[in-house]
């Protein structure tokens, strides 16, 4: 009996033992897994902080590019006759179409630089020279 008794003593303090073990590997496991996921949401973060700041760069180009093509066609238009043309502005190529559509100019613009191109759609009225109608095309 007494034999019994410690042959159960010494299983139960190796299942012990070994349990423990598997625990502490367990948590190292964890503790592992946690750190890569938290490194990996962070780099995703950070990637896409810099994507939206690339594309904020992008629309304050864009903005820049509208408001001095909307002051030029206003200027334009008091001094002299609108026509269609195309220039060059900082490494950027700008070609419109200006057609008289009595009330309003239609002007279609084409704007391209080493990254993208994009187009937008401009109406200026005839009589008081101003926007009546801005839109961005795909």
């Amino acid at each position: 009996m007494k034999r019994i008794q410690e042959r159960l003593k010494k299983s139960a303090k190796k299942k012990f033992h070994s349990n423990n073990k598997g625990s502490a590997l367990n948590v190292v496991l964890m503790i592992f897994v946690v750190v890569v996921l938290s490194l990996l949401s962070t780099s995703r973060l950070y990637t896409d902080l810099f994507a939206f700041h690339g594309n904020g760069r992008k629309l304050d180009k864009e903005r820049q590019m509208e408001i001095y093509l909307k002051r030029y066609f206003r200027e334009t238009m008091d001094t002299d006759l609108l026509l269609s043309n195309d220039f060059t502005v900082e490494n950027t190529r700008v070609h419109y179409t200006v057609d008289d559509m009595w009330d309003y100019y239609l002007i279609v613009c084409d704007i391209s630089d080493e990254q993208d191109k994009y187009r937008f759609e401009m109406h200026i009225k005839t009589k008081d020279l101003n926007v009546s109608k801005f839109q961005y095309m795909v």
